[in-house]
């Protein structure tokens, strides 16, 4: 590798670095946000297919401590994947949301299940409204 291939390689790493650090310290809805806008940029390019609809999507995969009891622990239960649900900006007139992903909905035209910081949502499959509680 040539001195000029290197000294591009460790700049790429630092500006990549760089954005990993800018996206980390981020509260959870700008990070949505962002996400959001990376991924719809993404999947418009994507190819679509007559027999097959896909996104690419933000998930939280989660499980939680059951009441079972084994050898004196407590027992998992198996875990649970859900959309991240983009906040409705429209419904709310501008910025909203918790910095904690605690809404949690159902897309009527789709069936995805979706998580949010807001209870309007917006599903990033299909793009409808998604109420949550």
């Amino acid at each position: 590798m040539s001195r000029k291939e290197l000294r591009q390689e460790r700049q790429a790493l630092r500006s990549q670095d760089y954005l990993v650090e800018k996206l980390a310290s981020m509260s959870v809805p700008d990070f949505i946000d962002i996400i959001q806008e990376v991924l719809s940029r993404r999947n418009a390019g994507s190819k679509q297919y007559d027999f097959e609809r896909s996104t690419l999507v933000l998930g939280l995969a989660y499980r939680m401590l059951s009441d079972e009891v084994v050898d004196g622990d407590n027992v998992w239960e198996k875990a649970s994947c859900l959309a991240v649900g983009y906040v409705d900006y429209e419904h709310y007139g501008g910025r909203v949301g918790m910095d904690l992903l605690c809404q949690q909905g159902t897309c009527s035209v789709c069936g995805l299940a979706v998580m949010s910081v807001a209870k309007y949502s917006i599903c990033p499959h299909c793009g409808s409204e998604v109420f949550c509680t």
